[in-house]
Order: structure tokens, then sequence, then C-alpha cells
């Protein structure tokens, strides 16, 4: 599968350019960059709201600082929202984390009126956690403890992503991951994030989802949320999985260019 720019722009909650494909007969809207030694390649101009604690949860992690250390590990490894709710109250909240977050990175996101969705694009994530993984490779060793609980996230969260870049670059183990989903007004949001020797792969996608899959999903949430796990990745997996690999061979042909 290969994304393809849409024509036109096409609007949408989530993403609002940017690129399209289709799978299990859904079609995904996508926002994907990577970040390479300072290089970026991005989908053009794609900007939309996306689950933040999900997505920005070892960003939290990093800036709480070195003493927040166990309940970062929490938050990451297991995925689990009331750690990284914590994590963000200790920073002093929204604003106050997206103000320190700006001072490690270079990226400024404004605040949003709900903690729950921020404007972020693919460039910025990218951005931003390219610059955790750089300085994990240069010595920094609370950022190295952070992308370490990234390669060490529960099987069921890792969607087989791991598996399938191991499939294309052998020598790659324990490969950092960060990926999370939400299912808002018939519209399923997802995120991928991978760390792999020095590129950082981002791929953000959205897709309207019928009233079959939302009841599907509402009754996974409330009986056992690995049925929620299975379900996001039979209907979005392939599209994370064949996002990060094009990227990152993209990417790592980069290297030699820059």
């Amino acid at each position: 599968m290969s994304f393809i720019p849409t024509a036109t722009p096409t609007k949408n909650a989530y993403i609002l350019t940017g690129y399209h494909a289709n799978n299990n007969s859904m079609s995904f809207l996508i926002d994907t960059a990577w970040a390479v030694k300072g290089a970026y390649r991005t989908a053009p101009a794609s900007r939309g709201t996306v689950p933040a604690l999900s997505l920005l949860k070892p960003l939290i992690g990093w800036v709480a600082g070195e003493n927040k250390s166990a309940l970062a590990e929490i938050a990451i490894r297991q995925a689990n929202m009331t750690a990284t709710s914590v994590l963000l109250e200790s920073i002093g909240g929204q604003t106050q984390f997206l103000s320190l977050l700006a001072d490690k990175t270079g990226v400024f996101l404004p605040a949003s009126l709900t903690w729950d969705t921020i404007v972020v694009s693919a460039q910025q994530v990218s951005a931003m956690y390219h610059q955790l993984d750089e300085a994990s490779r240069a010595g920094d060793a609370y950022a190295s403890t952070i992308v370490n609980y990234m390669s060490r996230t529960t099987p069921e969260h890792r969607l087989g992503i791991d598996q399938r870049i191991q499939q294309g670059t052998s020598s790659v183990h324990d490969v950092p991951l960060m990926t999370g989903w939400n299912l808002d007004n018939a519209v399923m949001y997802t995120h991928a994030v991978a760390l792999v020797r020095g590129v950082t792969c981002v791929v953000l996608t959205a897709a309207t989802v019928g009233t079959a899959v939302q009841a599907e999903w509402n009754t996974a949430k409330k009986e056992d949320s690995l049925r929620v796990l299975t379900l996001h990745n039979m209907l979005a997996g392939d599209v994370l999985r064949n996002g990060i690999v094009e990227l990152l061979a993209d990417g790592l042909a980069a290297e030699f260019l820059y």
C-alpha cells in the first residue's frame, strides 16, 4: 500500500489536508513525517487535532523530570492515562507543560480549551520526538531512560510494528514505539511514532467508522481493554505498520544526503 496525496485538501476534524489510503474498506486520512539529522519530510501543511495525552506521553515524562521516572514508566510502558494525568499535573498543567516542551524541542503548541485534544501536525510531532531521540543519543541519561521505556511498551500496544521493521532491517531490535487511538464522534484517531537509527517516523490517521464498528468499540471498551486493542489493530494496524515502514525506508536513505 502506498500513500497518495489527495487531489484537493480534504477537511476533517483531525487532518485538514494530507494523504489517504484504503484499508478494510475504510478510507484513512493520513498525515506523515520523518525527521533525520535536522532534515524533515512531511505531508503538505497537514494539521489537525489529536488525543494529546496519548500521543505525548513520553514527552510529558521527559519534561516532568527524573524524579518522576517511576510514574513515567507506568504511563509510557502500560499506556496508563491516570499516571499520565498525574505527570501532567506535577508539571503544573497543560500551559506550563507546553511552555517547557517548547524550551526543550523548539516546537510551540498552543494551549487548547480541553486537554483531550491539541492542534498539531505530524511534522511537529516528528520534530519533538526527534529532539528527545537526539538528546538520548548525545548522552542525556534521562532522555535515554524515556526512550528505553518506549522500547519496552507492552506487546499488545506495539501492533506488530517492530516485527515489520525487522523484516526489512533485521539488525534493529527493541524499537522505541508509541502508539495510541481513540474513537470520537464516529471518527477513529490513531497514531504511531517510531525511533530507529536516528530517524523519527510519525504516522497520524483518522477514519470515519460506521455504527456497527462504533457499537463493537463501545462494547469492547466496557468489557476488556484488550478487545479494543484487537479491534484497533484489525481496522488500522496495516495502515500504521505500512506507514512507519515506508517512512523509515525514506528516512534511512536520506541519512546519506545530510
